[in-house]
C-alpha cells in the first residue's frame, strides 16, 4: 500500500472512532469538524449528519432559519426547528455579531447536498456569492478555508458557512461547556465551581424551554437570587431554582449573568423589553449597573 493510501485509511479509521464513540464521556474524543472532503472519504457507516451553521446574526430565531432553509431549496416542507440547536445561553463569551448553530439531518447524503449549497449561497447573505465572492474565491489554494488567514500571496482565504461535524447537538453543547470552564485558571474555577455545577448540557437543552429563558448581563458580582427575582416582578418567572439561574461569568468580569425563565414565550419578551437597557442600582453602595437583556433559544 503506497504511503499516501495508507494515511488516508489510518485518518478514515481515526475519524471513524471519533464518531462512534461516547459523547463526551471521561477521556473521549471530542466533537471533530471536517471538510467535505474528509466527510467523503470516511467509511460510508461513520459519514456525518451534522452540521455547524456558522455567521448566523445573533438577532436570528429559529423560524427564520427554517424559513431561509426552506426558501433556499435545502430542506423540504416537513423540516422543523427542533433539528436545530443554538449555542448555551450566554456563549460563547467573546463578543460577536453572528453565532454557530448545529443542525441535524437524516442522513450523510442529505447533509452534504446543503453543506455545497450553503457554501455557495449563504442563508443570510446580503449579496450573491457568485458575484459578491468570485474575486476573493478565484485564486484560493485548494483545501479548507479558515477565517480571518491568507494565502501566501496575500489573498483573504473565506471561512465556510456550513462544516461537517462528528457529534450530536447535545455533544456539542457540552464541549462548548467543557471549554469555557477549561479556559478559567484554577483561581476561576473554584469561585465559580458552585455556579457551573449546574451549567450543563442536560439544563440547556431541557424541552419547552425555547424562547422563555431571558439571559440578564451587567449585574453587579455580588447580587443576591432573591434580587434577581424580583427584577421579574409580574412577568411570570418561574418559581424555585428553575425561575433564576446564574450563569458562569466571562473571565476578569466584574459584574454577573443571570438567566429568567419564564412561563412562556410572551412573558420573555415582555421581561426582556423591560429590563433591556436599564440601570440597576446596588444595594449595598448605590452604584448603578447598566443591564442587558435578550431572549435567548
Amino acid at each position: 500500500m503506497s504511503k499516501p493510501a495508507a494515511s488516508l485509511n489510518a485518518a478514515a479509521k481515526a475519524a471513524f472512532k471519533s464518531a462512534s464513540a461516547p459523547a463526551l464521556a471521561s477521556g473521549s474524543a471530542r466533537p471533530r469538524t471536517y471538510t467535505a472532503g474528509q466527510a467523503s472519504r470516511m467509511p460510508k457507516h461513520a459519514q456525518p449528519n451534522y452540521l455547524l451553521l456558522h455567521d448566523i446574526p445573533r438577532t436570528v430565531l429559529p423560524s427564520d432559519i427554517v424559513r431561509a432553509l426552506k426558501d433556499s431549496g435545502a430542506v423540504d416542507a416537513s423540516f422543523t426547528a427542533s433539528s436545530l440547536t443554538p449555542p448555551p445561553p450566554s456563549l460563547p463569551k467573546a463578543p460577536s455579531m453572528t453565532r454557530t448553530w448545529h443542525l441535524t439531518l437524516p442522513s450523510y447524503a442529505h447533509a452534504n447536498e446543503v453543506h455545497n449549497l450553503l457554501n455557495a449561497q449563504p442563508l443570510f447573505s446580503s449579496t450573491s456569492s457568485s458575484s459578491s465572492s468570485s474575486s476573493f474565491t478565484r485564486n484560493l489554494p485548494s483545501g479548507p478555508r479558515t477565517s480571518g488567514s491568507f494565502a501566501s500571496d496575500g489573498t483573504l482565504i473565506l471561512k465556510h458557512h456550513a462544516q461537517f461535524i462528528d457529534s450530536p447537538s447535545s455533544s456539542w453543547i457540552a464541549d462548548l461547556i467543557r471549554r469555557s470552564i477549561e479556559e478559567r485558571d484554577p483561581k476561576e474555577r473554584e469561585r465559580d465551581a458552585a455556579t457551573e455545577r449546574g451549567f450543563t448540557a442536560e439544563w440547556v437543552m431541557q424541552r419547552g424551554y425555547s424562547g422563555r429563558r431571558v439571559v440578564i448581563k451587567g449585574l453587579p458580582g455580588g447580587v443576591k437570587d432573591e434580587q434577581v427575582r424580583k427584577l421579574g416582578k409580574d412577568c411570570g418567572v418561574l418559581d424555585g431554582r428553575e425561575g433564576v439561574k446564574r450563569l458562569p461569568p466571562s473571565r476578569y468580569s466584574l459584574v454577573s449573568t443571570y438567566c429568567l425563565t419564564t412561563e412562556s414565550v410572551s412573558d420573555a419578551y415582555r421581561l426582556a423589553r423591560k429590563l433591556h437597557m436599564r440601570w440597576y442600582k446596588s444595594i449595598v453602595h448605590g452604584e448603578k449597573y447598566l443591564m442587558f437583556a435578550e431572549v435567548v433559544y
